[in-house]
């Protein structure tokens, strides 16, 4: 079975797309891919498959190519879809989707938001014990760093809060995530 509308389609975000962005919109999105083809293949013709498993999977790496190229009208957008939509996702989904918005509200952005930031970090907090079980590796040969802590643990020691930092740096330890920048 094949469905239609690229793969905006496929994950049952054709409508959305087609009714949230202006024209001016979509051409700046188009923008972004390197031929017509890639961007093709997002709103049109037929899917059979996706590297994508679900919505949220769909829309975080979308949010991260609209960072990453600076569009962050776009991203915004992504990232209200991706709110209504979190249900669908995993707990590594999730985990990395909130550090697709703690980037997109880091100092950097011009959405930059301290207040959605933490907000964010805190989320992904609250599924990092889970969520290390399934993205570290067992053997500890590789350990990867969170943004939510390493950048909640920074808010905490920049606003004097050095026993909470403590107490949070340790829970990321027990977790097993990297504590270089902690």
């Amino acid at each position: 079975m094949s469905i239609g509308k690229g793969l905006f389609g496929y994950f049952d975000l054709y409508e959305w797309y087609v009714e949230t962005f202006s024209e001016e919109e979509k051409n700046e999105f188009k923008s972004i891919y390197k031929n017509d083809e890639d961007f093709e293949e997002l709103v049109s013709g037929n899917v059979l498959s996706s590297h994508s498993p679900n919505q949220l999977h769909f829309l975080f790496h979308k949010i991260d190519t609209l960072i990453w190229h600076r569009k962050f009208s776009l991203a915004l957008k992504f990232i209200q879809k991706s709110e209504e939509v979190i249900g669908s996702g995993s707990i590594v989904e999730k985990h990395f989707y909130f550090s697709s918005c703690i980037k997109f509200y880091d100092d950097s952005s011009p959405f930059c938001n301290q207040k959605k930031k933490i907000e964010y970090c805190i989320r992904q907090i609250e599924i990092g014990h889970l969520a290390s079980k399934l993205i570290i590796d067992k053997e500890l040969k590789y350990k990867i760093s969170s943004p939510g802590y390493n950048t909640y643990y920074k808010f905490l020691n920049d606003n004097n809060q050095k026993e909470e930092a403590k107490k949070l740096r340790a829970k990321a330890r027990k977790e097993k995530w990297n504590c270089n920048g902690m």
